[in-house]
């Protein structure tokens, strides 16, 4: 594989220079573009010196997939600082809870090849302790917030969660059908509202693609 200029390794944290590396080429071409030799090369140092660090392509993929899942939730928190105060805390709330999906969305429209490696690692392997903010605790937590404004009963809580899981493990067109098809007519308007606004989450990719010869 050929690529962009190798960068001399001049410092001493191999580790995170090798990371840096891989999540660039995940970003270009999803998690398949990942190999442990062409990072190596793009580091600037030899393989053996990178199996030190990572001693498989799997142990690199999850370093990758932290990164990317900080990055993901850092896109859900930047929506959510954007938004202008509200007098009222139930609709502050309520403006939170669209705004992690407005995040979520622009986040996998933008960087289509994170977003697979972020959903690849996580059918295996949970993203390290550091990266604790992950999507999935960010939408629990604005739920949380939902509850403790008045803008969702404490007695819904569970019940919208386990709404949320559902629409997630959907096709996204097949979510508001499922809504417009009375599925959730339990539901109060404003909690349909909320299910609208998680419908338009994309779903997370299926693991497709095969890892490459290291």
């Amino acid at each position: 594989m050929k690529g962009p200029t190798p960068h001399p390794y001049h410092h001493g944290d191999l580790a995170n220079a090798l990371v840096s590396e891989a999540v660039e080429l995940a970003r270009q071409g999803g998690p398949g573009a990942v190999v442990l030799r062409e990072v190596a090369r793009r580091a600037g140092v030899s393989a053996t010196a990178a199996y030190r660090h990572f001693d498989s392509h799997e142990a690199l993929l999850d370093a990758v997939a932290g990164r990317a899942y900080s990055e993901l939730s850092q896109a859900m928190l930047a929506e959510m600082e954007a938004l202008p105060r509200h007098r009222d805390p139930a609709l502050a709330a309520l403006a939170r809870w669209r705004a992690t999906g407005r995040g979520y969305v622009r986040f996998a429209v933008a960087q289509p090849g994170l977003f697979r490696t972020v959903f690849m690692r996580a059918k295996t392997t949970p993203p390290p302790p550091e990266h604790s903010a992950t999507p999935s605790a960010l939408l629990s937590a604005v739920l949380d917030e939902c509850v403790r404004t008045g803008a969702l009963p404490p007695e819904r809580r569970q019940a919208m969660q386990n709404a949320v899981n559902a629409l997630r493990a959907m096709p996204p067109g097949a979510r508001e059908r499922a809504i417009q098809s009375g599925r959730f007519s339990q539901y109060s308007p404003q909690e349909q509202e909320m299910l609208r606004g998680v419908s338009k989450l994309p779903l997370a990719p299926a693991e497709t693609e095969q890892a490459p010869p290291q």
